[in-house]
């Protein structure tokens, strides 16, 4: 077996450089990271080729020190990855590196046996998993330390709130009908109704229930969702004069799947009712369900899209909107989209989000299907 089999082995990117800098030998892997092909990258100054993972910032470093050397590893590493001009005809084809990718750099000092400095041997490899991974643990541990929060401000607030509403139903008993102070009292029981829902939603999202999963027809949960929204829609053409219809596609899909119809249905209403707010005057929302087969890199599932004319989400907004109590509606909670995100993943499923401001949103909704 030769060094060259061993090296394209390797899932690390391997880089033998010059003691002046310039690329003497790479693998595959070391290529494919960069982005170019190898014959393109052989004799080509090291930090030309880097550059753009520098200026990316995609890159972390670490070196292997030695105090013999007349540069330290560490400020070779700054030469390499620092941000010159492309020298004429350069290729900038690192620049292109997805803006999600995440590798590590390491730089060994390879010395002769006399002392003199052979070259340096860098190393990349993609951290891009690890680093997601790293930050849903701590996307796990923040939202845990604000569950035990939210439970614990939620029962300091319900229990006087009781109190309060109890007090505020005996002065409207006390009150006639045509009493101007019963109007006033009845809109305070109204706003204590509305502080006491807010909590019920927080309390729900705080300490969700287990999902009781059993094999369902996909299109039960979704149907029962859409009806509850047509009538909310419904309430808002007789009150509000909006102009909104619901429609709904997926009966034809006979997709029996494991889940918590309950939760399923929390969630696609969730998001039909998102989809009415978004909507000022008049629009149309669809709901569908289907089934995507199989592809290369994503197994057969199956889809639920609510698709709405509504006023559409800024790129800002849609890096937020699953952020526990981030909301742009003057009435929201900022609970909503989180819990559907919970309940999704809780399924083992996956939730994507499409929006153009001024167009519309489609939120997909994608469950695996057990073989």
């Amino acid at each position: 077996m030769t060094w060259d089999h061993v090296l394209e082995q390797l899932e690390d990117g391997i880089c033998l450089l010059s003691p002046e800098l310039n690329i003497v030998r790479i693998n595959q892997a070391f290529a494919d990271l960069i982005g170019e092909q190898i014959e393109h990258l052989i004799g080509r100054p090291g930090n030309e080729v880097m550059q753009g993972l520098g200026r990316r910032g995609v890159l972390s470093t670490q070196s292997s020190k030695s105090e013999d050397l007349e540069y330290s590893t560490d400020r070779i590493l700054d030469h390499l990855l620092e941000n010159p001009d492309p020298a004429p005809g350069a290729s900038d084809d690192a620049a292109d590196i997805a803006d999600h990718q995440r590798l590590r750099t390491t730089l060994i000092p390879l010395p002769e046996d006399d002392g003199e400095l052979f070259g340096y041997l860098l190393v990349l490899r993609d951290s891009s998993g690890a680093v997601a991974h790293e930050r849903e643990i701590a996307r796990a541990e923040q939202l845990a330390r604000l569950g035990e929060l939210a439970a614990s401000l939620a029962h300091e607030i319900r229990n006087p709130l009781a109190g309060i509403q109890g007090a505020v139903d005996i002065l409207i008993g006390r009150r006639d009908p045509e009493d101007p102070e019963r109007k006033v009292l009845e809109g305070v029981r109204n706003e204590v109704a509305r502080i006491d829902e807010s909590i019920r939603k927080l309390l729900v999202h705080a300490r969700p229930r287990e999902a009781r999963a059993r094999l369902t027809l996909l299109s039960d949960p979704v149907r029962r969702a859409v009806i509850l929204g047509r009538s909310h829609a419904s309430y808002l053409k007789r009150n509000q004069g909006k102009s909104i219809r619901i429609l709904y596609s997926g009966d034809q899909e006979r997709l029996s799947l494991l889940i918590d119809e309950l939760l399923i249905e929390d969630a696609v209403l969730n998001l039909i009712l998102n989809a009415i707010e978004s909507i000022e005057d008049s629009g149309a929302i669809r709901v569908s369900v289907k089934r995507q087969d199989s592809q290369p890199d994503r197994p057969a599932s199956a889809t639920i899209e609510i698709e709405d004319t509504g006023c559409g989400i800024t790129e800002e907004n849609l890096t937020r909107i699953f952020a526990p109590f981030y909301t742009t509606s003057p009435n929201g909670t900022g609970l909503g989209l989180p819990a559907v995100r919970r309940i999704v993943r809780g399924h083992g499923g996956t939730i994507e989000v499409e929006s153009t401001p001024g167009r519309g949103s489609t939120f997909r909704i994608r469950l695996p299907i057990q073989s």
